[in-house]
């Protein structure tokens, strides 16, 4: 529990001028230096753009927030709360600074990597520059540095825990994790597009049952044993996100897995004059070509591509040119006999469009409305356009018409 020491026997002073020196947004709260520098701000610990600091607890600005913040309660006579948390930070400020002295970095590089130069490291999040959480990205940043130092456990050191330690201070800690080893490191934050949310319909028991009637493709041997091993991950995700989300008002959101499994569901990549590509594991679900071949991998032509490999449960997933994404249905000859007149059909059916579905929820969009896309299953049964001129697909009487056999049941 916390402790009160008893300095000195002043009476407290309240903190004067707050009503002009108070700051009240985050962009004011940088530092002159790094305000000069600040083009746009995109986000902050107060919330996203230029955010209003809160009006509960007043905030004044100071170019160190440890030093100025007791000089300043010891000049005026006011109390000074300090958290454990706030000493450390400090400390890793200094830190950053030693570390990154020029004669410093390369002493120290030995203790730090093993490579030379600086690598890049790339932490990628579903969103725009107006929407990611730079902060969680910046978690993930020193996830991904805890890979590739000498000591891995630098990243626990360095990272507060202790009882006073908010989300806040972890992000705060993990940037400057991050900037203690920018002289052997380049940093990268990918954004890419992504869903908002997802709904899966139905019960429980029919995401089960789809995991248990895919399981059955690996019977047909060849590439459908490849298949399955592309498509069992995926379904299986289906089922536990249906769990996380039952009786879960946050969803997918409290569990990072999942979150990480939806954010990769696609990723589309341009090609310039060149063409553009597919991956994530929505690939699963277009592996095979119209005449049944495997669809050739990508991921040669790409692979100094940093974004594009994903890996689930130990299944690649492939790399599909856009022109080579199959059609989404298929269709069979049908020969229609209309009392006695035949007709060369064919009928066709599968997933042909998107419906355009509304949530009604104004708190999500702007009005609720045409916000939302699900796939479209459809079907048709139409007469065939005559391959050539000579050649009658309709219209013959069944008395002309030559069979080989037939089987007749009725609907």
């Amino acid at each position: 529990m916390p402790v009160t020491f008893t300095v000195a026997q002043h009476d407290l002073a309240p903190v004067e001028g707050l009503s002009e020196s108070r700051v009240k947004t985050a962009h004011a709260l940088l530092s002159p230096a790094h305000r000069k520098e600040c083009k746009e701000l995109f986000n902050s610990s107060f919330g996203n753009l230029d955010a209003a600091l809160p009006a509960a607890d007043p905030v004044l600005y100071n170019n160190n927030g440890l030093i100025h913040t007791v000089v300043r309660a010891y000049n005026l006579h006011h109390a000074l709360v300090l958290r454990p948390d706030d000493i450390w930070l400090a400390i890793l400020v200094q830190f950053s600074f030693f570390v990154n002295e020029p004669g410093n970095s390369k002493r120290l590089r030995g203790r730090f990597v093993a490579h030379e130069g600086q690598e890049e490291l790339v932490v990628l999040d579903v969103g725009s520059r107006y929407t990611a959480d730079f902060g969680r990205m910046a978690r993930t940043m020193t996830d991904l540095l805890a890979t590739r130092i000498v000591d891995p456990q630098l990243r626990e050191w360095i990272v507060p825990d202790f009882s006073t330690t908010t989300e806040n201070d972890r992000i705060v800690a993990s940037v400057l994790m991050m900037s203690t080893l920018q002289e052997f490191f380049s940093y990268t934050f990918g954004m890419l597009c992504g869903l908002p949310r997802v709904t899966l319909e139905g019960e429980r028991a029919d995401w089960e049952s789809l995991v248990r009637r895919a399981d059955r493709i690996q019977d047909y041997g060849g590439d459908a044993v490849l298949w399955h091993r592309l498509l069992m991950p995926v379904l299986e995700r289906f089922v536990r996100t249906f769990d996380a989300c039952a009786g879960s008002q946050a969803g997918v959101r409290d569990d990072a897995e999942l979150h990480a499994f939806w954010s990769k569901i696609v990723h589309w990549r341009r090609g310039g004059s060149g063409p553009s590509f597919l991956s994530g594991w929505l690939t699963a679900f277009c592996v095979f070509d119209a005449k049944g071949k495997w669809i050739p991998d990508q991921r040669e032509d790409m692979e100094n591509e940093r974004d594009i490999h994903l890996l689930l449960d130990g299944a690649a997933y492939p790399i599909v040119q856009s022109g080579d994404i199959p059609a989404g249905c298929a269709g069979v000859p049908v020969k229609l006999d209309d009392n006695g007149v035949m007709f060369d059909t064919l009928m066709v059916a599968g997933l042909a469009g998107s419906r355009v579905l509304s949530t009604s929820d104004e708190q999500a969009s702007d009005v609720g409305r045409f916000d939302t896309l699900a796939p479209l299953a459809a079907w048709w049964l139409f007469e065939k356009a005559p391959e050539s001129p000579n050649v009658p697909t309709s219209g013959t009487r069944q008395a002309d018409a030559k069979a080989s056999g037939s089987t007749i049941t009725h609907a």
